[in-house]
């Protein structure tokens, strides 16, 4: 039915499992401008790299911030996903 200016919020209506016409809102987390900011200090830099190499490996999925991607890894693609966000962040 309708979208929020920003995107981020989505109302409509359908039928619930019991076939019961329903409202539903859906509120979606906005997206970091920088996830490779680490800090949120509004840079990526040496921190952030240092941040990335003492999490080098495999990783429970949401518990290490240098896994840009989320597949459960720290590796190369994060690193290039670091090297490609170097320095100031919008």
């Amino acid at each position: 039915r309708a979208i929020s200016d920003d995107g981020l919020t989505i109302v409509g209506w359908g039928d619930n499992p019991s076939f019961n016409a329903e409202a539903w809102i859906a509120t979606l987390p906005s997206a970091p401008e920088c996830p490779a900011d680490i800090n949120a200090d509004g840079s990526v830099n040496v921190t952030e790299l240092l941040v990335l190499l003492a999490s080098w490996g495999t990783c429970p999925a949401g518990e290490c911030p240098a896994d840009f991607n989320t597949d459960g890894f720290v590796n190369v693609t994060d690193l290039l996903e670091l090297l490609a966000s170097w320095g100031a962040c919008p």
